[in-house]
């Protein structure tokens, strides 16, 4: 089976190694701990900007402002790791939620490319904002604070999904 066979075996449910779902979280998980390691703890960038849960115009600027020129500098730095991210937990709770999801709520995998999307127009703004290349007029703000919006909504109906799904699951399996 190829890489390739694999990553569309997982996304569609078809490819269901015992194993590859707890890998497949803890995957997200580290990556998400590691990012925000290198971008809090390696270069100093706090507020991180990404985590407004959610972003508003006002604390927008606000978290860009408390920065100063240096932090903003360091956040457009690393925000190329911030690509990766969006990748990897989209393809482990989408596969995730293939898996766990019955006929009827079969749609929930197609929540994370919607987020993944949501969450790179982000990042353009955000950087975008941190690095000046965009103005901060309302309707760039407006903008950027929408995708965050879409990107923490859909993330958060996806991830407690999946925490449900896979209650309900392991309570079927005790039950035989």
């Amino acid at each position: 089976m190829t890489l390739k066979d694999r990553v569309f075996g997982w996304l569609s449910g078809s490819w269901r190694p015992p194993w590859a779902l707890p890998a497949a979280a803890v995957a997200a998980l580290g990556l998400s701990v590691a990012l925000n390691g290198i971008v809090v703890g390696v270069y100093g960038v706090e507020p991180v900007p990404d985590l407004l849960h959610p972003a508003t115009p006002e604390t927008l600027v606000a978290a860009l402002d408390a920065l100063g020129p240096t932090l903003r500098a360091a956040y457009v730095k690393t925000a190329f790791l911030d690509v990766f991210y969006p990748l990897a937990y989209g393809v482990a709770i989408s596969g995730a939620l293939a898996r766990l999801a019955p006929p009827a709520l079969r749609w929930l995998p197609y929540l994370l490319p919607l987020t993944v999307a949501a969450d790179l127009t982000e990042n353009l703004f955000f950087v975008g904002l941190a690095a000046e290349v965009w103005p901060r007029d309302p309707v760039v703000l407006t903008l950027a604070c929408a995708a965050n919006a879409v990107k923490w909504l859909t993330a958060d109906v996806a991830i407690l999904s999946m925490v449900l799904l896979g209650l309900w699951r392991a309570a079927r399996w005790a039950r035989g």
